[in-house]
Order: C-alpha cells, then structure tokens, then sequence
C-alpha cells in the first residue's frame, strides 16, 4: 500500500509515492480503510488481505507498523469484503463477513476497543454441524497447494462421497463462502472440495502467473493431484 507524499496531480511524478504498508509473503491486499481514534485523533489502518484464499483482518498504525490481527467471526476460514467507513463513522467501519458455513452478514468494526460486532441480531448459523479444515498437498511439480475440505457432521475417514472443485484462472481466488447447495450435499453426508490450484490467486500475481499461459498446464496437474490426494486419504 503507498501513500502519496508530495501532493502532486495523481502522485504522477517519480519518488511522489512512500510504501507505507508491506504485507508478509503470501498475502494479497483487498481492501484498507483510514480510520481516526475518538479520544487522541492518532491515524490508523485497517486492512484486508487474503491468504491461501481466507481473508484476515488487520490493524495499522499510522507509520504503517502492524498492531495485531482483528479476530473475526466463526472459528474457520472466511471471506470479508466491501470493508468502508462511512461518512462521519471514521473510528466505526464496516464490512461483510461469510464462511462455508454463515451466509453474508455485515460487522462492525469498533476502533476504541479494536472489537468486531453484529449490529442487530445475533449471527445466523446453519443449524447443523458441518466441519471446514484446510489442507496442503503437494502437486506433480512438488509445489504445495491448498485445499478447503467441507465435511459432514461427525465424519471420520471415508470412502465418502466427495465433488472437487476449483477455479485457478484471471487471479480470482477460490474463497470461503456460503453456499446452500455445498451445505445440502455435505449434510447429506458428501465431502465438498475447493482446491487453490495455480492461476488463480490464493497467494497473489505469482500464483496466478504460474498458471496462466505458457504455465497454463500447472492448473491442470494441480487439480489431477488433488483428486489423487483425496483418494488417498480416504
């Protein structure tokens, strides 16, 4: 993330911009809102940033030091999108939050005490007792790849049921979202799949580079290898 240090038109000019905000290896910015203490006034930053598909949320000072990472609802790996601090709410923003297993819902994040809440009622849960884990595998190349399994209530080692998908192109990343129809099947006793093959980007632009054109086959060989594995895991 940069920050534009000279007040030029657009910060055109070469050296106008300062890194202000380096994430770890890995890690894909998407989304950072600027945010004012209500007691000191001091700046801070709030920052999406997906890894290996999962979006966390953390919290900035304003030299761009991180402070601590946000807890979020659920237990599990989430989604949380249209992060915004509206007008007059400048210490209060907001964004939305889903699972494998939680439909969207919006949160509040609250800056005094750094808590995130659900305004209104309390979260909607699925009522049932699916288990969500990720997992790495290794591909043809050797390369680790990360997976998501979506398993039935109490389910132990299969053979099971099990559909596997994935997407691995244009450097769109394979989340973790609420679906209806993922839920039916795995509470129907099914296992559901999300491999994070290459070309997507579960771990940013050299992810998607390494299965995109020329490297396009990467994504294949990735998929063939995660059935392989499922296979033989049971």
């Amino acid at each position: 993330m940069t920050e534009n240090g000279n007040g030029t038109e657009n910060g055109k000019e070469n050296g106008s911009w300062t890194e202000l905000i380096t994430l770890p290896p890995g890690q894909a910015l998407s989304g950072c809102v600027a945010l004012t203490h209500p007691r000191d006034g001091a700046v801070h930053y709030l920052v999406t940033a997906t890894e290996r598909g999962s979006t966390r949320l953390v919290l900035y000072d304003a030299q761009g030091d991180r402070l601590r990472e946000v807890p979020v609802p659920g237990s599990g790996p989430a989604t949380l999108s249209g992060l915004t601090a509206p007008p007059g709410e400048g210490d209060h923003p907001w964004f939305v939050h889903t699972d494998f297993l939680h439909a969207p819902a919006v949160h509040r994040f609250t800056l005094a005490d750094r808590s995130v809440s659900r305004p209104g009622s309390g979260r909607q849960t699925t009522g049932g007792g699916p288990t969500v884990r990720q997992v790495t595998y290794r591909s043809d190349d050797g390369t680790e790849i990360p997976m998501y399994l979506v398993h039935p209530p109490g389910s132990g080692r299969g053979p099971r049921p099990t559909l596997l998908t994935a997407y691995g192109g244009f450097g769109l990343t394979a989340a973790a979202t609420y679906s209806p129809a993922v839920l039916a099947w795995v509470k129907a006793g099914g296992t559901y799949a999300i491999a994070g093959v290459r070309g997507g980007g579960e771990k940013g632009a050299v992810w998607h580079a390494a299965g995109r054109g020329r490297n396009k086959p990467n994504a294949f060989a990735d998929f063939a290898a995660a059935a392989r594995w499922l296979i033989r895991e049971g």
